[in-house]
């Protein structure tokens, strides 16, 4: 983010980072005036995190080790799988790249999710780092809710297939069968592969949606407790 504002993009007001397994569901023109509410973040599927939760503790004390005093207390857990802000806001990502330097030069490789167990500190390294980076800055943020990416109903931002097999990937129709329907990210996806950009033939377009379609209808009866 911090190469394309300042090398690549330098004249652009606004910056968003999305990963590559996020559909967006709305105008483009709401993202834009999102960022203009604060810094544009969404909670993860594991949020809340309380502020006197043992980890954010355990944070806290990172940050004074490396000299970054942290100014607000925050419960909700926000997912590094998108982060909008506005030019203004350049040196949040500053302190965040800060803070990761300092976490791989203790932990070492910070490449992939889940390196270490959950009751460590840092499972998934720039994502609890970006938590960390939010109760160090004062920069305003602007919240949406788990919804926002689909971890819970009544979105309408984006849908995130986090985790686990991808929609591209997934065979829907055994994994109904064994009782896992498909998630709302598995369908936004579908849903989405003809425009803006084909992305298969037709012929597999339409052998992907009877799939679909065959799995969700499987799903209304198979599932597990």
């Amino acid at each position: 983010m911090l190469d394309v504002g300042q090398h690549r993009c330098p004249d652009t007001a606004s910056l968003f980072y999305f990963d590559p397994d996020i559909v967006i569901k709305c105008a483009w023109a709401f993202f834009e005036e999102w960022t203009a509410y604060g810094v544009a973040v969404c909670e993860d599927v594991n949020s809340p995190v309380p502020a006197s939760h043992p980890i954010r503790h355990a944070w806290r004390r990172f940050c004074a080790e490396h000299g970054v005093p942290l100014s607000r207390f925050l419960d909700a857990y926000v997912s590094g799988g998108f982060v909008g802000l506005r030019r203004s806001q350049f040196a949040l990502l500053e302190m965040w790249k800060q803070l990761i330097d300092a976490l791989e030069s203790e932990t070492g490789d910070l490449k992939q999710i889940g390196y270490r167990t959950r009751p460590y500190a840092f499972y998934n390294g720039d994502q609890d780092v970006l938590n960390m980076t939010l109760m160090s800055s004062d920069e305003p943020i602007s919240l949406i809710g788990r919804e926002g990416m689909d971890f819970a109903p009544g979105g309408y931002t984006m849908s995130h297939a986090a985790g686990g097999v991808k929609p591209w990937r997934k065979r829907l129709v055994a994994s109904a069968l064994s009782g896992i329907p498909p998630t709302r990210a598995d369908k936004e996806y579908w849903r989405n592969v003809e425009r803006p950009i084909r992305l298969y033939s037709t012929t597999t377009q339409r052998w992907h949606w009877w799939n679909l379609v065959a799995s969700s209808a499987v799903g209304r009866f198979i599932r597990r407790v």
